[in-house]
């Protein structure tokens, strides 16, 4: 399987359009900034989805999985049953919450893209459950 696929029939996605600034890649993990979708590349850019198609910049529709079970490509080495999180060029890398600071704990569980439900080495798919995002 390709990253961007889908791997079961239960799953969620809306209609998004690109930013003015910057295309996306199916596969790629995505956010929402000021009402549109761009490429995700750091740990801080939630919500999150998944490109499920290729579209160029400035307004082009393009369709995102929102909630699933979907391919990824793996920024280092992520183990089965890791959090994972948004890395550069759209792809996830394995983290964690640290759960015992409460004050922080909304801001950091935002910047979950999902569970990683295989090992992978770095660069290579691997299937994650999304954990949903919103506009």
């Amino acid at each position: 399987m390709a990253a961007g696929d889908i791997t079961s029939e239960d799953f969620d996605e809306i209609d998004g359009q690109t930013d003015s600034g910057s295309g996306v890649t199916k596969g790629q993990v995505i956010y929402w900034t000021s009402g549109n979708v761009a490429t995700a590349t750091a740990t801080t850019d939630g919500p999150y989805g998944v490109a499920l198609a290729t579209a160029a910049a400035s307004a082009t529709d393009v369709r995102v999985l929102k909630a699933g079970t979907v391919y990824l490509t793996a920024s280092g080495a992520v183990t089965k049953g890791t959090l994972v999180s948004a890395a550069a060029a759209g792809r996830v890398a394995a983290t964690t919450v640290d759960m015992t600071t409460v004050s922080t704990l909304g801001a950091a569980l935002k910047r979950i893209v999902g569970v990683a439900l295989d090992t992978a080495a770095d660069a290579a798919t691997l299937r994650v459950r999304l954990g949903g995002v919103g506009e």
